[in-house]
């Protein structure tokens, strides 16, 4: 038995949550890999003017520089237009003055925590040997989530922490970082007298935030954390529970969708 405690998923400047990496073609295909070369030099060019006047030399769409952002890039063609690509998720986020590929593999730091590669948001998980289990930061602002009780070392695997043993043995937390920053939690309930266990029914995470920042749960286990305009910056829906018997590939899109479970406001 497999039971989604939640997903905390970091939402955009639009303050709509972000769920989905699908990308959505640009007007105009193919084009070039950014930053390519070939024997005219790089497909990308600094403005608008200086893109669209290299489109028509060369015969070939460049990228305008200036307009590339974490999730879109406008290119330049040769009959004059521009065309834009745009993903649902950062595709690259900026490491000083420098775009980089968005990477959520997770590595150990030097101070014992567990963090992402590269991520929209700062993210930081436990390294074991406390209660606090998760840190996301939105525009200097964290947002912190707690385990009821201390966490043991957890092994890494790609983008997944997986904390052994977290509530009776047979009971595995999973928790996944995601490119935004936000994490995925999972428990894994691996026999029946795990399942049996009350605690598994009682269990309650506790969200720690900022100063500007407003924690709220509705009926439902839906938990919102919202700016002190009232945009959601952190969104998590109500968790969703499954067995063996379902469907795997029913299972992953639930847990795509599943987000953090009721949480106690701290």
């Amino acid at each position: 038995m497999t039971l989604v405690v939640g997903a905390a998923t970091v939402a955009g400047d639009a303050g709509v949550a972000l769920a989905a990496s699908k990308p959505r073609a640009a007007a105009h295909a193919p084009v070039q890999q950014v930053g390519s070369t070939g024997p005219s030099g790089p497909a990308e060019a600094q403005d608008e003017a200086s893109a669209l006047l290299m489109a028509r030399l060369q015969d070939r769409a460049v990228e305008v520089l200036a307009d590339r952002t974490d999730a879109s890039q406008t290119f330049a063609h040769p009959d004059g237009s521009l065309s834009y690509s745009v993903s649902a998720l950062p595709s690259r986020v900026r490491r000083g003055a420098a775009w980089v590929p968005v990477d959520a593999t997770l590595r150990r730091a030097s101070d014992g925590s567990v963090a992402p590669a590269a991520t929209e948001s700062a993210l930081t998980l436990s390294g074991g040997g406390g209660t606090r289990l998760a840190t996301m930061t939105v525009d200097g602002r964290a947002l912190t989530l707690s385990w009821p009780s201390v966490l043991p070392a957890p092994t890494l695997s790609g983008a997944t922490a997986t904390y052994p043993d977290v509530l009776a043995s047979g009971v595995d937390l999973e928790v996944t970082a995601t490119v935004s920053g936000g994490i995925e939690e999972t428990l894994v309930v691996k026999n029946a007298t795990a399942a049996a266990d009350p605690a598994l029914s009682e269990l309650a995470l506790t969200l720690s935030a900022s100063p500007g920042l407003t924690v709220g749960t509705d009926g439902t286990g839906n938990t919102t954390v919202k700016d002190s305009s009232g945009r959601p910056v952190i969104t998590s829906p109500a968790p969703v529970m499954w067995d063996s018997s379902t469907d795997p590939a029913a299972s992953a899109s639930t847990a795509a969708t599943a987000a953090s479970g009721p949480a106690a406001p701290s």
